[in-house]
């Protein structure tokens, strides 16, 4: 079980985040890090023509408002999530998005579908809902194709991703006040940062919001007032614009306190 304790709380307004995986293939794709799916919750259908015992989906992909061209969205007939990874089974339909974002699955078959996003032109992807305030890990986001309807879902938001430059991943470092410093986004009108303290470098999960240590931080760099007083921490920075919604994050990193207090021999 994993150790984490608070150090300081400044909560800002947070809206709804998720998981990201990472992959080459549809099959076996291994995790790393970053941002939000469509909530299918209360979406509207729409009646359509549609070939016999099919239905349509209907959504959007999106980053900082603004509609994201060409990028790969896959539907899944089964979509399963494992600790690193998650795969598509059953039948898989692959769309691009337009110049504004839009994507559509047409003559659908109808029955329950997952769906994941390409993030951008990386090997990761996004999928399923993840919960306010705390990290919840759990079966991927599935909906229903309904026969002669459009489901429209709720825009699929990306992030970009924050260049860390210090503590560097899986590093060492001397001073129990670390100084956090990441590689400042044009697009960012403030960012959030997370520290929280856990067993292993290899620890890359996600970290609760409960964790933020400082926020609203129009500086991309940060020194704690606290002390670290544990061995080995796992921290993360997010940027996020005027309206609150999360653009950037720099995903889980990991370092070490060297001669830390609470060493265990």
């Amino acid at each position: 079980m994993l150790k984490a304790k608070t150090l300081c709380l400044l909560l800002p307004t947070i809206t709804m985040f998720v998981s990201l995986y990472s992959c080459t293939s549809s099959s076996q794709i291994p995790q790393e890090e970053v941002e939000e799916t469509p909530s299918v919750e209360k979406t509207p259908y729409i009646d359509a023509e549609t070939d016999p015992g099919t239905g349509n989906i209907i959504g959007q992909v999106v980053w900082n408002n603004q509609g994201v061209a060409s990028n790969e969205v896959l539907l899944c007939g089964e979509l399963t999530t494992f600790a690193r990874s998650f795969e598509c089974r059953g039948e898989e339909f692959r769309a691009k998005t337009n110049t504004q974002g839009e994507f559509s699955f047409v003559n659908v078959p109808v029955g329950e579908y997952g769906i994941a996003t390409r993030i951008f032109e990386s090997d990761s992807w996004l999928t399923r809902i993840e919960t306010v305030g705390t990290i919840k890990i759990g079966p991927p986001q599935t909906f229903s194709v309904k026969e002669s309807s459009s489901l429209q879902l709720k825009p699929i938001n990306l992030t970009k991703p924050i260049q860390v430059q210090s503590p560097s991943p899986r590093s060492t470092v001397v001073q129990k006040q670390p100084m956090f410093a990441w590689e400042e986004l044009d697009s960012a009108s403030y960012y959030s940062l997370s520290v929280a303290s856990t067993d292993s470098l290899e620890d890359t999960y996600e970290i609760s919001y409960n964790f933020t240590i400082a926020a609203n931080m129009q500086k991309s760099q940060h020194i704690p007032e606290q002390e670290l007083l544990e061995c080995i921490y796992k921290w993360n920075v997010d940027g996020w614009n005027e309206q609150g919604e999360r653009i950037a994050t720099s995903g889980v990193q990991t370092f070490e306190i060297a001669n830390c207090q609470n060493k265990i021999e």
